[in-house]
């Protein structure tokens, strides 16, 4: 029991172990392995963990800096009344799913999960909103617990020497992100923490081209602990009966980017007209966590000034595509969302040029015809044409009044063939009316 005559107690738990073993016989090339049964460390890396009657339950985390140390296992736990019982079994057993990751541009689910073994009792966690706290990341995540650390391989892909602690100084390269409340089986005390499953989003911090900023294969361990086996009270003071700290050793192996390749090319269409832009996301996407891609808008071409106007998940094979109905001159572009740490991946951009829809109508009166139709969107100068030896020719102007124009010009001899036209602008393409046969 963690609480005695109502004072909070104070114990260490050894969590990550170490050895005078040279750092070279313990390179390694994959994931930390778990310490076999009765393994006893040499020098702990060791869990501080605190009960406060006051609170009810509060677990905090700290280390020892016996961390700078060579790390050939993680010790994963112990238990017992003061948490320092290296003969008790091993109490609980902590793992991830997966727990080799590929590092990518693109999020990934990692479910973290804690299966009470010698524990009388479901276990008691603290799983935060996120973690671990991130150098460029948009969310806020605590420094400290649960705490993790890792290491780089080196340019032989081995894992060895000295650990380094994720915080928002040190850690440009990864953060989670809880994606559910993940209820705990001690929900009775006042203060609890969360159960596990629980599934977190995994992403990876990006360079302003979009690539990830971890280039080299890493070991993650993170350290966290709870409370398990039921519940005591004790001066009225509810705690647990034991508790326990764990590791969870993940890789994260060295993958690449991904890219976004737009699909629909460089075009024109009318204002009246529907349309769609398509894009392909080239990287390694998982089912169970599909990318979401933005569709982002900028008019007039050049100017930069994205805005987001559409978004939605890729099918498993990446593709995505939009409908689209600009009434002006549009740059396109796609976007890979949620990227909490440092810059996001973009495409290329596609131009779509917007022509305005002009209706034309001609009515004849003795002599002369009249030219009427409509604008849309309004605006320019409508120019009447009438097509001479193959060329196309301006008879006459009209202005536009409410969308709507009117042209009367004489009509010659013969059949003739007409047209309206509104010149480009930058916020529309050169605009033709549909052709009309005229006869006098």
């Amino acid at each position: 029991m963690v609480i005695r005559n109502g004072t909070p107690l104070r114990f260490i738990v050894a969590s990550i172990i170490s050895t005078a073993i040279s750092s070279a016989a313990f390179a390694q090339t994959g994931l930390l392995p778990i310490c076999p049964p009765g393994f006893i460390p040499q020098t702990p890396i060791s869990l501080e963990v605190v009960t406060n009657p006051a609170a009810q339950i509060y677990i905090g985390g700290g280390l020892f800096s016996s961390l700078g140390v060579e790390q050939p296992c993680a010790q994963q736990n112990w238990f017992g009344p003061t948490g320092n019982d290296l003969s008790a079994p091993q109490s609980v057993q902590a793992f991830a799913t997966p727990n080799v990751i590929s590092i990518s541009s693109l999020p990934t689910t990692v479910v973290f999960h804690v299966l009470p073994l010698a524990l009388s009792g479901g276990i008691d966690l603290y799983m935060p909103e996120c973690m671990p706290a991130a150098s460029g990341s948009a969310k806020v995540c605590e420094n400290g617990y649960p705490m993790f650390v890792y290491r780089m391989a080196d340019n032989s892909g081995n894992f060895s020497g000295k650990w380094t602690t994720a915080n928002a100084s040190t850690n440009p390269y990864f953060q989670l992100k809880r994606l559910q409340d993940c209820p705990s089986p001690l929900q009775n005390l006042t203060n609890p923490g969360n159960g596990a499953p629980c599934p977190y989003e995994l992403r990876f911090g990006l360079t302003p081209t979009g690539a990830p900023t971890l280039q080299r294969s890493m070991q993650v361990v993170m350290f966290n602990g709870g409370g398990g086996g039921g519940t005591e009270t004790i001066n009225g003071f509810t705690g647990y009966k034991e508790t326990a700290s764990f590791v969870t050793p993940l890789l994260f192996t060295a993958g690449g980017g991904v890219e976004i390749d737009i699909v629909t090319p460089n075009s024109s269409i009318l204002s009246s007209k529907k349309s769609s832009v398509a894009a392909l996301l080239k990287g390694s996407i998982s089912p169970s966590s599909l990318p979401v891609l933005a569709l982002e808008a900028a008019s007039p071409p050049g100017s930069g000034n994205f805005t987001v106007v559409n978004s939605g998940s890729t099918d498993s094979a990446g593709n995505i595509s939009f409908e689209i109905n600009p009434q002006v001159n549009t740059d396109y572009r796609f976007k890979l969302l949620g990227q909490n740490l440092g810059a996001t991946v973009t495409s290329d951009i596609v131009t779509i040029l917007v022509a305005r829809s002009i209706s034309l109508k001609a009515t004849k009166n003795n002599s002369q015809v009249s030219f009427s139709g409509k604008v849309a969107p309004a605006g320019g100068t409508v120019k009447l044409q009438r097509l001479v030896k193959k060329n196309w020719k301006t008879v006459k102007t009209g202005k536009l009044k409410k969308g709507a124009y009117l042209i009367t010009v004489s009509l010659p001899s013969g059949t003739t063939e007409w047209r309206t036209q509104i010149a480009p602008t930058a916020q529309n393409t050169l605009s033709l009316s549909p052709v009309r046969k005229v006869k006098r």
